[in-house]
């Protein structure tokens, strides 16, 4: 939950309650730092911060994981109680037609051959259901299932996964651990560079703008390329013989790559330049679910011009893209 919110629904006191019990909790007394030597180092980074060289106050695993949960294995599907309550439990999906976000719900959803009610929003005019069903971040995707929301894609795709695991569809998230860290850790690596180094290319109206926003996003996809070798160990999708969690999160974004290359006469997934990623991308957009699934063409590349005219005369973004 972010701290904004936190702050709106739990009182100071509650707040400090909850931090004493918390710190006296074994396990985490354990694996704290000592106080004294924080303070040092935050000194430190912040008088080094002046002179413009902050040294980095904590090491990263090259694997990072998105803030979802992570449920136990699918070795004895009878285990789970939802595997015998989902199929009568009523669903909804929250959207906006073009959102990538969306996109990758309706792809979830579809993979696992699942019917749903799908309700379009206005985000310039959010519904009292959007901001009831998602009182945070106030955005879509929002997956109501029984009535109770689930929100941000890459948690609705996991909850999917796990909640409709008897489907007999090929699960989109591994259930070895290090391959599931990994597909979670290109996943995020999608939502946390790619889509930033897109949405800049994509949201830039001037051509020495567009220019550099464009030059900046290789690298991103030279990762990507290079993650679809290792990923698919050269098989058809980054997992493997069938559809993954990384291919939804990628895939989800190809319709809005290629109406923004159509618009500025670009190619961002380049055949010569990243094969991989460009036969990739045909045979996702190829397989009958991802077909349904995917906007129109016309209609996306219509909205997008739209919108782009909107944002130039009013300077406030027009085309929304949310999670």
């Amino acid at each position: 939950m972010a701290v904004d919110a936190v702050r709106e629904v739990m009182p100071d006191s509650d707040k400090a309650a909850w931090a004493e019990r918390f710190m006296a909790v074994d396990a985490v007394r354990e694996v704290m730092p000592d106080s004294d030597k924080v303070k040092e180092q935050y000194k430190g980074t912040a008088n080094s911060q002046i002179v413009k060289s902050s040294p980095r106050i904590h090491t990263q695993s090259p694997f990072v994981l998105p803030s979802v949960q992570i449920v136990p294995s699918r070795q004895h599907c009878a285990s789970y109680r939802w595997a015998t309550m989902a199929a009568g439990d009523k669903l909804q999906l929250l959207g906006t037609w073009f959102s990538p976000y969306v996109i990758r719900v309706k792809l979830a959803l579809g993979l696992k051959g699942l019917s749903y009610e799908y309700i379009e929003q206005d985000l310039f005019n959010k519904s009292d259901l959007l901001l009831r069903s998602n009182p945070v971040h106030k955005t879509v995707p929002v997956l109501i299932h029984g009535g109770r929301p689930v929100c941000e894609s890459l948690a609705i795709l996991q909850y999917i996964d796990e909640v409709w695991v008897c489907t007999g569809s090929p699960p989109l998230i591994p259930s070895d651990p290090y391959d599931r860290a990994t597909a979670l850790f290109w996943a995020a690596y999608v939502d946390d560079k790619f889509f930033n180094s897109w949405k800049a290319i994509a949201s830039t109206t001037r051509g020495e703008q567009r220019a550099e926003a464009f030059k900046n996003a290789i690298p991103v996809v030279e990762t990507l390329e290079q993650a679809f070798r290792e990923c698919s160990q050269g098989k058809a999708f980054f997992g493997g013989d069938a559809v993954g969690l990384v291919d939804v999160a990628l895939g989800s974004f190809l319709m809005g790559i290629k109406t923004i290359d159509e618009v500025n006469g670009t190619n961002l997934l380049d055949e010569t330049k990243f094969p991989g990623l460009a036969g990739w991308a045909k045979r996702f957009l190829a397989v009958d679910v991802v077909k349904e699934a995917m906007p129109d063409a016309g209609k996306l590349l219509e909205e997008y011009k739209t919108s782009m005219a909107k944002w130039v005369a009013s300077k406030s973004p027009g085309f929304s893209w949310t999670r």
